[in-house]
C-alpha cells in the first residue's frame, strides 16, 4: 500500500488520521507536504503503534496513538549530562486514572499518578564521570486498561547548557565582542562533536575572508553551547523545538527568540551588547540565512549550515550574513527583478528606498547608494585614488533592483556570496572595528594593510 506523492499535500484542514493497516503504508515524498503534522492524532492498531512511530514519513507526525487518546508529547527526550527537568503533556481520557509503571532510577517523575491531562516533570541527575551515555524508557500505563504511553529519555556526557567555550582573546584595542550558538542541535549532536564542529568551522569562515583575516586579533571570540530539543531545522509540515527559535527554515519564516538570544550571549560576558555580533549557526542544510540589524549596533545572523554549491556554501553564508550583514552592516547586492527602486510597486516583501534611508541614517549600508553622482557616493574618494580606481566605479542595480541603485564593483560576497567584499565595503568594515576598539581611523594605514589590493 502506498500514498502517493502530494496525495494530501496543502491539505491544512485535516484534523485527523485514522490507519487501520497492520504495516505502515509507504509514504512517498511530498505526500503530506503542508499538513501540520502536530495538530492532530494519528490513530493507528495497537499492534503496530511501535512500527508507525518509526515507519518513514509516519514519524514526522507528532502524535501516534492507538485507536485512543493516551500518549506523551514526546517520544524521545535527549538531554545533557547535568542534572535537567523537562516537562512533557500526558494526554488520557478525562476521568480516567494513569500511573507511571516503570522508569530508570536515575530520574524522578512528578506526578507519578493523575487523572486525565496532566504536565509531566522528568528530572535527571547528574550522569557519572566516564559514563558517557545512558538510556532508558519511562512507562505511562492507563489504569485498567493494557494500554501503554512511552518515552524515551538519553543523556549524554558532555557541556552543560550555558556553558561558555573561549575561543579568542584580542590581542589589539579593547575588544571586540563576537558570540557564535547552535540552535537545532540536541544532546546527541553536542556530544558527538557535531555542534562544536560546525561552529568552529563558521568560526573559521568569518575570519578567512579580508578584512577580518587581516584584523583578526582585535577580536573576542566566544561559543555559548544552547541545547535543542530537536535534531535539525523543521518547516509548514514537522515542527521542530529550537532553543533559540530559528525551528523552521527561511522559507518557512524563521525568527528567533531575541530575548534568549541576548540572555546567552551575555553569559560570555560582553563588554558592550550594542558593539557585540551574535551567530546562530543552524543545523540546516538550507541556503538562505538572515540577518536581523539594530540602531544600536546590536546585530543576529542566522547562518545555516548550507549544503548549496559554491558560491552558496556554509562558507558563503557565513560570509554573507554574518561578516557582511552582521557585522559589517553591509546591504545587498543582488537583483532580484528588472524594475525602478523609486517606482517598484511589488507585493512580495521586497525592500525599497525607505529601508536604505532608514539604516543609512545609522552608518549602515555604505555599500550602495541612491546617487549615481560620483562625487556624491561614499565611496567617491575611491573612485579618484590610484590605488583603487582601477576598480571601484558606479554601477547600476543592487539592493534587489535593476534601477535606480548603484554599487561600487561588478560583483562582492554581497552580491553572490564569492569570498571577496568591495573596496568600500572593507573599509567600512575597517572603521567599525576601530571605532569598536577605541582606535583613531586613517585612511591611509587601511590602504596599506588593504591585503586584498596588494597582488
Amino acid at each position: 500500500m502506498v500514498i502517493y506523492a502530494s496525495a494530501f499535500a496543502n491539505c491544512y484542514g485535516i484534523n485527523s488520521i485514522i490507519c487501520h493497516a497492520t504495516t505502515p503504508p509507504e509514504i512517498d515524498e511530498g505526500a503530506f507536504t503542508g499538513v501540520p503534522k502536530a495538530n492532530f492524532s494519528v490513530e493507528v492498531p495497537e499492534q503496530a503503534l511501535v512500527a508507525y512511530q518509526t515507519a518513514p514519513g509516519w514519524r514526522d507526525f507528532a502524535r501516534i496513538v492507538a485507536h485512543r487518546d493516551f500518549s506523551i508529547s514526546r517520544r524521545l527526550c535527549r538531554t545533557l549530562g547535568k542534572a535537567e527537568m523537562k516537562s512533557l503533556d500526558l494526554r488520557a481520557p478525562s476521568g480516567a486514572a494513569w500511573s507511571v509503571e516503570s522508569k530508570p532510577d536515575w530520574l524522578t517523575v512528578s506526578p507519578m499518578s493523575g487523572t486525565g491531562r496532566a504536565r509531566v516533570r522528568i528530572t535527571t541527575t547528574d550522569i557519572p564521570s566516564g559514563a558517557g551515555s545512558r538510556s532508558g524508557e519511562i512507562v505511562f500505563l492507563l489504569d485498567g486498561k493494557d494500554y501503554r504511553a512511552t518515552t524515551t529519555v538519553e543523556q549524554y556526557e558532555t557541556y552543560k547548557e550555558g556553558e561558555v567555550i573561549n575561543v579568542q582573546d584580542h590581542s589589539k584595542g579593547r575588544g571586540i565582542d563576537l558570540v557564535f550558538m547552535g540552535d537545532c542541535y540536541d544532546a546527541k549532536d553536542i556530544y558527538e562533536g557535531k555542534y562544536m564542529e560546525d561552529i568552529n568551522q563558521a568560526i573559521e569562515h568569518f575570519f578567512s575572508i579580508e578584512p577580518y583575516k587581516t584584523y583578526k586579533d582585535y577580536f573576542d571570540v566566544n561559543i555559548v553551547v544552547g541545547c535543542s530539543q530537536d535534531s535539525g531545522a523543521g518547516d509548514a509540515s514537522v515542527l521542530r523545538e529550537a532553543r533559540f527559535g530559528t525551528q523552521y527554515t527561511l522559507s518557512e519564516g524563521q525568527t528567533p527568540d531575541i530575548d534568549l538570544c541576548l540572555e546567552y550571549a551575555q553569559k560570555a560576558q560582553v563588554r558592550n551588547l550594542n558593539q557585540t555580533h551574535i551567530t546562530i549557526v543552524q543545523n540546516s542544510p538550507d541556503r538562505e540565512g538572515t540577518t536581523i540589524l539594530y540602531p544600536s549596533g546590536l546585530s543576529i545572523s542566522i547562518c545555516p549550515v548550507s549544503t548549496g554549491a559554491y558560491p552558496y556554501d556554509f562558507r558563503g553564508v557565513v560570509q554573507h550574513e554574518s561578516g557582511g550583514h552582521g557585522f559589517g552592516k553591509l546591504a545587498d547586492e543582488n537583483i532580484k527583478h528588472n524594475a525602478f527602486i523609486q517606482s517598484c510597486g511589488c507585493l512580495d516583501g521586497c525592500p525599497h528606498i525607505a529601508e536604505i534611508e532608514y539604516y543609512k541614517l545609522f552608518g549602515y549600508y555604505e555599500n550602495i547608494s541612491l546617487s549615481a553622482d560620483m562625487h556624491q557616493v561614499p565611496w567617491s574618494h575611491m573612485i579618484f585614488d590610484p590605488f583603487y580606481s582601477n576598480l571601484v566605479d558606479i554601477y547600476e542595480g543592487a539592493f534587489y533592483h535593476s534601477r535606480g541603485v548603484f554599487r561600487s564593483e561588478k560583483n562582492s560576497c554581497m552580491n553572490n556570496y564569492i569570498p571577496y567584499y568591495s573596496s568600500i565595503s572593507r573599509e567600512s568594515i575597517v572603521r567599525r572595528i576601530m571605532k569598536y576598539a577605541g582606535e583613531p581611523f586613517s585612511y591611509g594605514e587601511f590602504k596599506s594593510k588593504d591585503n586584498e589590493m596588494n597582488y
